[in-house]
C-alpha cells in the first residue's frame, strides 16, 4: 500500500473552544486497518459576537426606517347614558340609470340611545361620490346622510361604499353602499378618434367612427360639427335610429403642435339633447430636435457627449449646412444617417468645463422656410453626492436639490420641434 506522507492542518473552528487550537496529523502513524477509537472531545461552546443592538421592545419595528404599527383605539368602559344609531336602510338599489346622470339619495336614521350621537366621519369610497351629513343628533332625533353619485363614464353594475364613523362603539362603523347599473346610452367605436402617428401640417386625413344606439327607443342623430376650423364632419346613417357612422376630416393647413377639439352631435332625444367627444391630435413639426434643450451641469467633472437628433418629416429633403455653439468648450460633430431627413450632432463636453450661462447651438439648414434651429443648453447647479469616489472611478454629479445622475449620452423619444429662428 503506498502511503503519500502529508501532513493536514486542523484548524480551529467556527465556535471551538478556548485552548482547542487543532493539531498535526501524521497520515503514516494511523492504522487503516484498525483504527483507533476516537477520543472523546470536550463540548464545544458558543460564544456570542458581541452586539450593539439593544433589546426590541414589543410592537416597535424591528428595522431602521420602519413605521410603528397602527394602534387602534380602546373601546371606553361604557357607563351611564349612550348614543345608539340605527339605520333605515343601509343600502339603496338605484336600479338603472343613463350615464351621465347623477344619482342622488338620502340615507335616514335615528339616535334610539340616550346620549347625542356624533357623526366623526362619513368616507365616500371613490371621488365619483359627494356626501353631506347632520353632524349631531339628539336622543329621539332623526338625521340623514345626502348622497351623490356621478355617473360620466360608467357602464355596467356598480357598488359604491360609504363609511360612516359614529361615536357610537356598540355599531362603530357603519358601510351604506349605492348600487345599481349605469347604461351608456351609446357606444362609439373606437372609443378615440386618431388620425394616425403622423400627422403633418399639410396633411389631409380622416377617421370614421361607429355609433351604436343602446337606448330601448330608436335615437336619431340630427347634425355633426367639429368647434375648431381645421376639421370637419360628415355624418351617415346605417341603421335608422340605431346605427350611424361619423366621419372627421381634417381641413389644411394645421397648426404645428396638440389641437384640443370636441365633436358634437345632436340628437332628438331631451334626456340626451347632445353626444360630445373631444380629440388631441398632434401635429408633428416639419423640422424637428430631439431633445428640444439640453440641461448639462455647470461643473463637468467627467467628459460627457450628447446626442441631439434633427428629424425632416416633410416630403422635401433638407441638408444641415453649419453647426455652431455659443460656448467654445463644447465640441460638435455632424453625422448624417439619412441623407435629407435625418441627422445626429455629437455634443463634447470635456472634463474641466465650466457653464455659468445659458448657451444655444445653432443648426443651419437650406431649407428655404427654417434657415436656423435653436437648441438651448441650460446649466443647472451640482454637488458632490456620497464620499470621494474611488481611484479609478468618475464622481456622480447630479442637481444641488438630488436632480439626475449626468448621462454620458441621451436622447428622448418623443419629437418636439426646437426653437425656430426665421
Amino acid at each position: 500500500m503506498l502511503m503519500v506522507g502529508v501532513l493536514y492542518w486542523a484548524g480551529p473552528a467556527i465556535g471551538q473552544a478556548p485552548g482547542d487550537d487543532g493539531m498535526l496529523v501524521d497520515p503514516n502513524s494511523v492504522s487503516l486497518e484498525n483504527p483507533a477509537p476516537a477520543s472523546p472531545r470536550p463540548p464545544r461552546t458558543m460564544i456570542p459576537a458581541p452586539s450593539s443592538h439593544r433589546p426590541v421592545p414589543p410592537g416597535q419595528p424591528t428595522y431602521p426606517g420602519a413605521r410603528p404599527p397602527a394602534t387602534q383605539p380602546t373601546p371606553p368602559v361604557l357607563t351611564g347614558p349612550q348614543p345608539l344609531v340605527e339605520f333605515e336602510n343601509p343600502e339603496y338599489d338605484f336600479g338603472t340609470v343613463l350615464a351621465g346622470k347623477p344619482v342622488e339619495h338620502e340615507f335616514l336614521f335615528k339616535n334610539v340611545g340616550e346620549a347625542t350621537l356624533v357623526l366623526e366621519t362619513v368616507q365616500a369610497g371613490c371621488g365619483c361620490t359627494a356626501v353631506e351629513w347632520d353632524k349631531q343628533i339628539e336622543p329621539g332625533k332623526s338625521g340623514k346622510i345626502k348622497a351623490q353619485l356621478r355617473t360620466q363614464g360608467y357602464n355596467g353594475k356598480v357598488r359604491k361604499p360609504i363609511t360612516v364613523t359614529t361615536n357610537d362603539w356598540k355599531h362603530r362603523t357603519t358601510v351604506l353602499t349605492l348600487a345599481g347599473e349605469i347604461r351608456a346610452p351609446y357606444t362609439m367605436t373606437p372609443a378615440y378618434l386618431s388620425f394616425g402617428p403622423r400627422l403633418l401640417k399639410d396633411s389631409v386625413a380622416e377617421c370614421t367612427a361607429k355609433i351604436t344606439n343602446n337606448l330601448p327607443k330608436p335615437l336619431v342623430l340630427k347634425d355633426a360639427k367639429v368647434d375648431s376650423p381645421m376639421f370637419r364632419a360628415t355624418l351617415k346613417e346605417v341603421e335608422p335610429g340605431k346605427v350611424y357612422e361619423v366621419t372627421v376630416a381634417t381641413v389644411p393647413p394645421l397648426r404645428e403642435g396638440p389641437i384640443p377639439a370636441k365633436l358634437i352631435i345632436e340628437t332628438d332625444n331631451p334626456e340626451l339633447p347632445k353626444i360630445e367627444q373631444n380629440f388631441s391630435p398632434y401635429v408633428m413639426p416639419r423640422l424637428s430636435l430631439m431633445p428640444p434643450s439640453m440641461s448639462l451641469p455647470d461643473s463637468v467633472t467627467v467628459d460627457i457627449t450628447r446626442i441631439v437628433t434633427l428629424r425632416n418629416e416633410g416630403p422635401t429633403p433638407v441638408h444641415v449646412t453649419n453647426v455652431t455653439s455659443t460656448e467654445q468648450a463644447i465640441q460638435t460633430e455632424l453625422r448624417t444617417k439619412v441623407d435629407g431627413k435625418q441627422y445626429e450632432i455629437l455634443l463634447k463636453i470635456p472634463k474641466g468645463t465650466s457653464l455659468e450661462n445659458r448657451g444655444a447651438i445653432t443648426i443651419a439648414t437650406d431649407d428655404s422656410e427654417i434657415s436656423q434651429l435653436v437648441l438651448p443648453v441650460i446649466p443647472y447647479k451640482t454637488r458632490p453626492m456620497g464620499p470621494t469616489a474611488a481611484p479609478g472611478m468618475a464622481p456622480t454629479t447630479q442637481h444641488a436639490l438630488g436632480g439626475p445622475r449626468v448621462i454620458h449620452s441621451a436622447t428622448t423619444t418623443q419629437p418636439i420641434h426646437g426653437v425656430q429662428m426665421r
